[in-house]
């Protein structure tokens, strides 16, 4: 069986990344999940020390997540 024809799935975080499928062989079927049930949390886990540096990029994340969802 050749598994690049087997559908995959995607999300409304795929659509977050400008280059993401494009390596993708063109007979591959995108089957997008858009069920309202279909939700994912998502935890950010660092060291204290850390929370300044990462904060920015959770924050731009939380932001272009908001545009998407």
């Amino acid at each position: 069986m050749n598994y690049s024809i087997l559908p995959y799935f995607t999300t409304n975080v795929t659509v977050m990344d400008d280059n993401w499928g494009l390596n993708l062989p063109g007979n591959r079927v995108n089957i997008p999940i858009k069920d309202e049930s279909a939700h994912q949390k998502f935890y950010a886990v660092f060291l204290k020390q850390n929370k300044n540096r990462l904060m920015p990029l959770i924050s731009s994340l939380q932001d272009q997540w908001a545009k998407v969802d």
